[in-house]
């Protein structure tokens, strides 16, 4: 049997029934003594209601639900509200007739969203590097082996996950391109079969994909890119950065691995982080981003692997996390601009000053970008304008 006083009592009774359970005498009868509200006081609340949860005889939901005790009538409190369950995060596919749509999206969200991951899907490597271990070779060497795959191949997808400082409120596109073409594109058949696997449709993004000269048009005009305010993150990032290079710049790669890194820095900023490159400070993390995030405690919580949105999505979790675990929430400046395999001398970097000269490249589809006019190609077209504000037109 339940004591009038236990908390897990519920039935709500009024003041002058307590008062009959407690004393054992009609409340309706009898004269209380002047001391019977203290001493009933004292018995319901033995530490005098000044220490301990505040529990009523009345509820046992603490203080909600009292009676005034000279009224017999319930206190009313506003009742408790539970805590919202957060939006699961959705992966938004973009193709060509939603590609304007979602680039406005992305600039609004630019406004909270200072956090990128970037993250690419490509036909895999169709020539193989001198050697598999990237630490053997040197940056240069290892800059003209991805220069020769990526100037050889096209994109297939590229992930951008956005979030705030505190690593909350993400947001993911995925962009599906149409430029690759399995019947006539070169492509490693390994690399193509496992992202059949994973449910990247060639013939859909042929159908329905991104012209990247549209992506490079929108992109720039988005604010994304030249925004010193954003702060970059990839997973061993070379490949990363050279398509959306090549993408921008509408043409091969440079030859000589500085001028590809001022072209990081011209679109980029210098707030560009690489997860593979951090981790070597870090004891006990190796291998690849899924086994990265899982020593970390990162789950995958949308997409599936080897799709860019998704892989952006881990990337960016995994990086907030790296940050807050091993690097006390700040991003070192040391980690800065130094893409893994591809390190040179950052001082060269930082301290080089602005690009001078710009050339304006004219896209077909009116498509207009500036690139650093010491990248300007051997062969660029009869004459060379130069431009009203110091820049060159091609």
């Amino acid at each position: 049997m339940t004591s009038p006083l236990s908390p897990t009592a519920t039935t709500i009774v009024t003041f002058r029934e307590l008062v009959r359970r407690l004393t054992g005498s009609s409340a309706d009868s009898e004269e209380l003594p002047v001391n019977t509200t203290s001493k009933l006081f004292l018995k319901a609340f033995p530490h005098g209601g000044l220490t301990g949860p505040r529990w009523s005889p009345y509820t046992n939901q603490g203080t909600a639900g009292m009676r005034n005790l000279e009224s017999d009538t319930p206190v009313q409190t506003p009742p408790t509200t539970a805590m919202e369950t957060p939006r699961p995060i959705v992966v938004r596919d973009v193709w060509q007739d939603n590609l304007e749509q979602e680039f406005s999206e992305i600039a609004r969200a630019l406004h909270h969203h200072r956090f990128v991951a970037l993250d690419t899907e490509f036909p895999g490597h169709v020539f193989p590097a001198p050697c598999r271990n990237h630490s053997k070779l040197s940056p240069a060497e290892n800059y003209l082996s991805m220069k020769r795959n990526v100037d050889a191949t096209k994109i297939i997808q590229l992930g951008l996950a956005l979030c705030d400082a505190n690593g909350d409120s993400c947001l993911v596109w995925q962009f599906n391109f149409r430029d690759f073409n399995k019947e006539t594109d070169l492509f490693n058949p390994d690399s193509i079969t496992l992202l059949e696997r994973q449910g990247i449709d060639f013939q859909k993004n042929r159908e329905m994909g991104i012209n990247s000269v549209d992506f490079a048009r929108l992109i720039v005009n988005s604010g994304l890119l030249r925004n010193p305010t954003i702060t970059w993150a990839t997973f061993h990032g070379a490949y990363d950065f050279g398509y959306s290079i090549k993408i921008l710049i509408g043409r091969e790669l440079p030859f000589d691995l500085m001028k590809f890194m001022g072209l990081v820095v011209h679109f980029f900023g210098y707030r560009v982080f690489d997860i593979k490159n951090m981790i070597r400070m870090c004891d006990g993390l190796y291998g690849g981003l899924e086994k990265v995030a899982k020593a970390l405690g990162v789950d995958r919580v949308a997409g599936s692997c080897h799709q860019a949105g998704s892989d952006s999505l881990l990337t960016l979790h995994t990086i907030m996390k790296l940050k807050n675990v091993r690097f006390f929430g700040k991003f070192l400046i040391e980690f800065q601009l130094v893409l893994y395999g591809l390190e040179v001398d950052r001082t060269r970097l930082l301290t080089a000053p602005k690009f001078p000269k710009i050339i304006y490249v004219m896209h077909p589809g009116n498509c207009c970008l500036s690139i650093p006019y010491c990248l300007q190609p051997i062969k660029c077209g009869p004459r060379v304008f130069q431009g009203s504000y110091g820049g060159y037109y091609v």
